[in-house]
């Protein structure tokens, strides 16, 4: 009877060894799985907020070439300083056009060029371009003689990893082939690196009176 209770106890005693084995080898497993998921998350890409803004173009982002292209309108000369996708004008006025670029990728960008396809009906303001980045964060004057932003475009430099840029410029609402109720005016933007290129628009509306 002894004999069957020792051999009984051995028995316990090896499969607890096996148990604490297991359990040990099942800490160990979440543990990399936990570090896994750690990883993945650090790595996941979390995309700006203007991209999944409602009404808003999803050419405007790529995430293979890892680049952003926004345009907002607002009338120029008022008290509301704030950037709109659609506002409203009248023939005579001057509105402002602003093109936002970023670099979201994890290598610099270099060469990156600008450019504004102007509706007809719309006629640029020379000399009004502007550019702001982190070199010129009060604007820096692009002279039309060196290349205009709605012909070829202009060259606005190198941008490392996170860094972006603003070209604003001036255009004023003209009645060239207007219809006689309700227009639409749409501007598109462009941002091209690398040869590829990302585009996004602004809408003006004219109301002309009967």
């Amino acid at each position: 009877m002894y004999q069957m209770l020792h051999d009984g106890h051995n028995k316990y005693e090896k499969f607890a060894q096996i148990l604490t084995i297991i359990a040990s080898i099942l800490t160990i497993i979440a543990s990399i799985f936990a570090i896994l998921g750690l990883q993945v998350f650090k790595s996941t890409v979390i995309v700006p907020r203007e991209v999944i803004t409602p009404n808003v173009d999803s050419d405007k982002f790529d995430k293979q070439t890892d680049f952003f292209v926004e345009v907002k309108t607002r009338l120029a000369d008022t008290d509301d300083k704030n950037w709109y996708h659609t506002i409203d004008a009248q023939v005579g006025e001057k509105v402002e056009f602003q093109i936002q670029y970023r670099n979201i990728s994890k290598r610099t960008q270099e060469d990156v060029v600008i450019k504004d396809i102007l509706p007809e009906n719309m006629q640029y303001v020379e000399d009004s371009t502007i550019l702001f980045n982190f070199n010129h964060p009060n604007g820096h004057p692009m002279p039309d003689e060196r290349g205009r932003v709605i012909d070829s475009g202009i060259d606005i430099g190198h941008y490392n990893q996170g860094a972006n840029a603003y070209v604003r410029f001036s255009a004023v609402v003209i009645d060239k082939s207007l219809e006689t109720d309700s227009n639409t005016l749409v501007n598109w933007s462009q941002a091209s690196v690398d040869k590829v290129t990302l585009q996004d628009y602004a809408c003006v509306h004219i109301q002309l009176s009967q």
